[in-house]
């Protein structure tokens, strides 16, 4: 609403680490993130979850499974994110946590047509959350599995930069982004 107040968005946070780094050297004044539970090293604060899931082609075998277990995902091929995606070290921390593996990564590509047509393909399976997995689960010839244990959910955390407290309007804008 003031023209003469600027505040930066870095698109490119995800992490924890990625948010801290940004507020410190001013890069942004508001910024989110995934983690899965608060970082001990950054004042946030929770905003919402989303749930992990686990897709795979409908020709798939595990995609007409009534129920699929642990054992099924850590002998079935996987599709991944590129190494470097802060997606793909979430994921992968939220399957540690839930104490699951998957199988070998067959594919790694941040290229989501490539993963679709992977998936369609009945390449293997692919974790996802958030937007991705809600447009996944909408798309013909691709399913979610039902699994029989529950995956930890992803915290999208908000965390301000030391220059709100300096500025009201950065603090007002974080509590309307927030709501």
């Amino acid at each position: 609403a003031n023209e003469d107040i600027a505040i930066a968005l870095d698109l490119r946070v995800q992490s924890g680490a990625e948010a801290a780094a940004a507020l410190r050297k001013g890069r942004a004044d508001i910024a989110y993130f995934y983690a899965l539970e608060a970082p001990a090293d950054l004042a946030s604060r929770y905003g919402w979850s989303e749930p992990l899931n686990i897709y795979v082609g409908t020709e798939h075998p595990l995609a007409r499974a009534q129920s699929v277990s642990r054992e099924d995902l850590a002998v079935t091929p996987m599709l991944a994110m590129e190494r470097s995606s802060a997606t793909r070290a979430i994921i992968e921390e939220a399957l540690m946590r839930a104490r699951t593996r998957l199988g070998p990564v067959m594919l790694e590509s941040d290229n989501m047509f490539t993963i679709m047509a992977a998936l369609r393909d009945g390449v293997g399976l692919f974790p996802a959350f958030g937007g991705l997995a809600r447009d996944l689960g909408r798309m013909d010839g691709i399913r979610r599995l039902a699994l029989d244990l529950p995956l930890p959910a992803i915290e999208i955390r908000q965390a301000v930069g030391p220059r709100a407290a300096e500025t009201p309007a950065v603090e007002a804008l974080a509590d309307f982004l927030f709501l």
